[in-house]
């Protein structure tokens, strides 16, 4: 996931970048883009947090399948 993250940063840098250097972009289009994508990871991180705690669970019959 850490990776993800880095990711996410290198192209956030590359969309400030082009909103305030090059101004080929409105600098708060671009900024909403980078929160958004933000959240769709945050987003990815609690599913994959919940699916790491409930899998074992599950697999052991503690918690109802869905």
């Amino acid at each position: 996931m850490s990776t993800t993250w880095v990711f996410l940063g290198l192209l956030a840098g590359r969309e400030l970048a082009i909103s305030y250097v090059a101004h080929l972009r409105e600098k708060n289009e671009a900024v909403k883009d980078v929160l958004g994508d933000a959240g769709r990871a945050f987003l990815g991180l609690i599913i994959s947090i919940i699916l790491a705690f409930a899998m074992p669970l599950m697999g052991t019959g503690k918690l109802p399948s869905f």
